[in-house]
């Protein structure tokens, strides 16, 4: 097992080759409340695509990250969520 100091040394390896990987978007990594404006705007557009699949009569199930429904309604739900990112 590793000591908590091998975890933290690991862990800062690991931030720094994300940040110098992604150094375009590096400064949102540690925006303290990007998370809050990220996780509204996701719920919105989730909110959009489950309001409009409902109203038609169709099913779906959606969790933390992501939603299911029949497979024939795959191009109609990415369509609906790029129709709740435009707004």
């Amino acid at each position: 097992m590793q000591s908590l100091d091998q975890v933290h040394t690991v862990a800062k390896e690991i931030v720094k080759l994300l940040t110098e990987k992604n150094h375009k978007i590096k400064d949102y990594f540690f925006h303290p409340e990007l998370w809050k404006t990220l996780q509204n705007y996701e719920s919105r557009m989730m909110v959009h695509v489950i309001k409009t699949l409902v109203n038609t009569g169709e099913a779906i199930l959606s969790w933390y990250d992501g939603a299911l429904t029949a497979t024939r309604l795959k191009r109609e739900r990415k369509s609906l969520m790029l129709e709740a990112k435009a707004d």
